[in-house]
């Protein structure tokens, strides 16, 4: 299973069409699933240590795995900052451990849902990990 960590730059889209703005994309390949579940995080998880805000967003097409460019209807553009395998070790309603091996996404994170907002992607401790 593969993954893709997309940088989508909004800035120079219509509010109409897009809130105008910079985030990152997070692309997992799941099996037996035709789109790629999708996470809008608020920051490039190969730049920081610290916990990210994730916010679930609709499914993608799997051409993004490889897709760089122009997105269709004026949202944007999207730069692949990194791809490479994915290793779901753990999933409920709550939490998903994966293993990344990408280029520069590496290791075991945690994205974990809170009660009452968005979901937030961490680096796992090693009890985490070995859920």
């Amino acid at each position: 299973m593969m993954f893709a960590l997309l940088k989508h730059d909004t800035r120079q889209c219509d509010p109409a069409v897009a809130e105008p703005g910079l985030h990152w994309d997070l692309l997992i390949e799941f099996p037996d699933q035709d789109r790629l579940p999708t996470w809008q995080l608020a920051a490039d998880p190969t730049e920081t240590a610290n916990p990210i805000t994730a916010r679930r967003i609709p499914d993608h097409r799997r051409l993004y795995l490889d897709y760089e460019g122009e997105i269709t209807g004026g949202r944007g553009t999207v730069r692949r900052i990194d791809r490479g395998h994915v290793q779901i070790v753990d999933t409920d309603l709550e939490h998903l451990v994966i293993n990344f091996a990408g280029t520069h996404l590496r290791g075991s994170y945690l994205l974990e849902t809170t009660p009452a907002g968005p979901s937030i992607l961490k680096r796992c401790t090693a009890d985490q990990a070995g859920r």
